[in-house]
Order: C-alpha cells, then structure tokens, then sequence
C-alpha cells in the first residue's frame, strides 16, 4: 500500500475518473519528486504528464503560454503535472492540487473531462485561441474556446457542467444526457484518432481550449460513445488492404498470361 493513500481515501474521492490530480507524489503523501509520469495510474490517479514524459505539441505550448516555468521542465525532460497555474491547472482537470503543500485540495473551478458547455466562442486560428485563453480573468468553467462555427450551434449563457461516463474500455467511453445542448468537452489532448457518435452518428469532433476536443451535442436525451482507433492502425489497414488488391491484379495477370502460353503451345505443330 502506498503511503498516505488508504483504500478509505479512495473512497472519500469518487472523482478520480473525472478530474486529474496534480502533483502525484505530493497526494500520494510520497516526499520529493519521486514518481515517474507513468506511475500514478497504477494508483487510479490520472495527471497531464503523459507517456515517459512524452508532451504532444499542443499541450506544450498551452504549458508554454501559461505556465513558462513548467515548459522549461518538460524541455529538460523531467517528469511534470507539477503545475503552479491555477488557469493550466483548470484547463487541464487538475481537480486536486493547486499548490505543493495542499495537493489534495479540492479545486472546484477544474474543468472535469467531460463537460457540456452552452457557452463557447470561436477562433480564427491557434495564435487567437491561445490569445483568448490568455485573456486576463479568462475563466475556463465560462467559456469553451474552438476553432471553427458549426451550423445549427450557437452559444448561450452559462458555465459549463460535469458530465460522468462509463468506460466500456479504455478506447470505448459512453454517456447519457438529457440537456438544451451545446458543445461537449472532452478533456483529453486532441487526437485524431477519437471519434464521437450521438445517438449512433458521427459528428465533428473540434480543437477546444487549444490543446483539447469538443463535439456538439443537439437539445434533448441522447446516447454519446467516443470510440478510439489509432490511426497508425487505420493507416496500416489501408496499405494491407492496398497491398492485398495488387496481389490480387498480380496474380490474375500472371494466371492469364500462363494460360495464354499454355493454350498457344497446345496448338502449335512439331515440325515434320
């Protein structure tokens, strides 16, 4: 059992699977910077700090743009989600842990990982996204930042609301909602790879707030999946698919061009 981290703990936060924690080790009650980014999720904790440290490109310059300090770690190659930005922090889900003595503090302004927004405003491009979310007394829980209009989606007053889902696997997550609609937060890095299903359509998935995605959701019940395919798997299924069409031409061509030979030595006299 890790120290500081009782199964009663876990009990007393029902919100793991809805927000991340910043500062592991800290609310691991583990002293110094002892956990590598991959180790809080064997504890059921989920933080910003990915992969072997591993930051996607956007993520990066959302860090860069609001917390400096923290970019030049994540340069060096040093494990983060050591956040000390209270608007990085919400942006990214940090639902516990602003500060390095009080990790398990309960930030009730974070953004949850999924969230359904009636509020939203639209971008140009990535240079004004950032600018917005810069904007000072930008308020994240307000306001859901994307880059493009979509037709039929126009924004309303009001913050932006905690949705729960149920993880079918770590690549199928699904989700109730009964609401006037709008733009539904997913608060995970942008990959092309995830696609949204309503009520077993497909639609637009969006960059939101720069690094993450959103996709719109019409007023009413409705059932919402997410379902991840990693594109290196859709782009080796293309070539095999590809690959396996050329052979076939192939041997059709040889096959004809045997018989061909065939057929015409079967004809052909000896001399004499």
């Amino acid at each position: 059992m890790v120290p500081g981290f009782s199964g009663i703990a876990r009990r007393t936060l029902p919100d793991l699977a809805d927000y991340r924690v910043n500062r592991p080790n800290i609310f691991l009650g583990l002293a110094g910077n002892v956990l590598s980014t991959n180790w809080p999720q064997l504890y059921g904790l989920r933080t910003y700090g990915g992969v072997n440290s591993t930051v996607p490109r956007r993520l990066y310059n959302l860090i860069l743009a609001l917390d400096p300090s923290e970019a030049s770690g994540v340069l060096a190659g040093q494990p983060y989600s050591n956040s000390n930005s209270p608007l990085l922090s919400d942006l990214v889900g940090n639902g516990y842990g602003p500060h390095h003595m009080a990790a398990r503090d309960p930030r009730p302004t974070a953004l949850s990982r999924f969230m359904l927004f009636p509020n939203f405003s639209v971008q140009p491009n990535n240079k004004a996204a950032l600018k917005r979310l810069q904007t000072p007394g930008f308020v994240a829980r307000n306001e859901l930042v994307l880059d493009k209009a979509l037709a039929g989606m126009t924004p309303r007053p009001g913050r932006g609301a905690l949705i729960h889902y149920t993880t079918i696997r770590y690549d199928h997550l699904t989700m109730a909602l009964n609401s006037a609609g709008g733009m539904l937060l997913f608060d995970d890095i942008y990959n092309a790879g995830w696609k949204a299903y309503v009520d077993g359509r497909e639609v637009p998935v969006l960059h939101a707030d720069y690094a993450f995605m959103a996709a719109p959701i019409p007023p009413g019940r409705h059932k919402v999946v997410w379902v991840f395919t990693p594109q290196y798997f859709v782009k080796g299924a293309y070539v095999t698919a590809v690959g396996v069409v050329i052979f076939f031409i192939l041997l059709g061509t040889f096959s004809t061009a045997d018989r061909r030979r065939r057929y015409s030595g079967e004809n052909v006299l000896p001399n004499g």
